[in-house]
């Protein structure tokens, strides 16, 4: 180990699994932040009972191992998660001897950074109860809604209270669960959002001004709300030519290729290679996608990265990050989203004033700027954390 860097634990259940779907941001901060400290995976797997491992759900998670993934190993522990909404982590309140044997064998840690409340913000809790351990936490969507879904009165919500309020640190991933964080416990969170690979960035325009091309990108699932984007192009009569390119594959996508009802500007590309997703997002003027439950969505950075200009949903995603109005336009309901996609068509200066306010604000979230937030936030809590326990 490189003694110039900070050795921190990575307690993630958002890490690629073999054989299931899988976002690689947790990967991507490692990776980025790899600059300035030493990045330890640890994975906390739900335990499968006996029988369920035939179900195709729960299969790639009976008795897992640890695993290699892009040069680090991703240790695993085992923790049992009740079957229903109440009290679903009731029976868990100490560190297994499993746990205890990885940090022996793993640790000590300068910081541990969990990157959801549960069930990686408990074990979080845990260790630092018993090692005397500073831990920053990242609220998700899925932490939002399970707050939302139990009652004050509810062990989980005690213990989501407790791991809060002992974090080092909270960060938010938008202004939405920042707000949400302070109403219900008291707690002023940081917002770091995700960063934008230099690559992404493209200011220039392929093609001519004669067609308004709108894309969506997105797997085919009811909350995305593809169909609104579709419905809205059907509807649409001006005197714009448009195309929309709809890019992604999902469970939904035969309904969808069924709504567009053969309208002749509405191309489906299915998944595509990224170099491809790029190239539509260069060659593209307005993007659209008016998703809810959505915990960040890198695909709207790489939007305004290529700039263009983009249309959201209210309180969801990027909520926060990019000035509504100015930089982008966060839609409030179908009718909202239709009138506003219409309206984007119609008037180019429109359009052009969000393209560059989104470019704008894209190139203050490079991963360059996001790994400097980490940093600070990081050795800010390493320190106040140690002059606390010297009080």
């Amino acid at each position: 180990m490189d003694q110039n860097k900070l050795k921190v634990l990575f307690i993630a259940k958002n890490v690629p699994v073999k054989g299931i779907h899988f976002s690689r941001i947790v990967i991507d901060i490692a990776h980025k932040i790899s600059a300035f400290c030493e990045v330890t995976f640890l994975y906390p797997n739900e335990t499968v009972p006996f029988g369920f491992q035939f179900l195709k759900k729960y299969k790639p998670f009976y008795r897992l191992k640890g695993w290699d993934f892009e040069g680090f190993h991703i240790s695993v522990t085992n923790y049992v998660r009740l079957p229903f909404r109440e009290m679903a982590f009731w029976l868990w309140n100490n560190l297994s001897k499993n746990d205890r044997n990885f940090y022996k064998q793993s640790g000590p840690f300068d910081l541990i950074h969990a990157h959801y409340l549960f069930p990686d913000g408990h074990l979080a809790y845990l260790y630092s109860t018993r090692y005397n351990i500073p831990y920053i936490i990242t609220i998700r969507n899925a932490d939002i809604r399970h707050l939302k879904n139990i009652s004050k009165n509810n062990p989980d919500f005690k213990k989501a209270q407790l791991i809060i309020q002992n974090a080092s640190k909270v960060l938010s991933l938008n202004l939405s669960y920042k707000e949400f964080i302070n109403e219900m416990f008291g707690i002023s969170s940081i917002i770091i959002p995700h960063g934008i690979e230099s690559s992404a960035y493209f200011e220039g325009k392929v093609g001519g001004n004669n067609k308004v091309k709108i894309t969506t990108i997105s797997e085919a699932i009811k909350r995305k709300n593809i169909n609104w984007i579709i419905k809205a192009v059907n509807n649409y009569k001006g005197k714009q030519e448009i195309e929309l390119n709809v890019i992604g594959s999902g469970p939904l996508m035969n309904d969808l290729k069924q709504l567009a009802n053969d309208d002749k500007r509405i191309i489906f590309h299915g998944k595509i290679d990224r170099s491809l997703v790029l190239k539509h997002l260069q060659d593209s003027d307005i993007f659209a996608l008016p998703s809810y439950n959505e915990s960040f969505g890198l695909v709207y950075l790489e939007a305004a990265a290529t700039k263009n200009a983009i249309i959201g949903f209210k309180h969801e995603g990027v909520w926060g990050i990019f000035d509504d109005n100015s930089e982008m336009i966060f839609s409030e309901n179908e009718e909202h989203f239709q009138k506003t996609l219409h309206n984007l068509v119609d008037d180019k200066a429109l359009r052009m004033k969000l393209q560059t306010g989104a470019f704008n604000k894209a190139k203050k979230l490079s991963w360059d700027n996001i790994t400097k937030q980490y940093k600070q936030v990081y050795e800010e809590s390493i320190d106040s954390f140690k002059v606390n326990a010297g009080k």
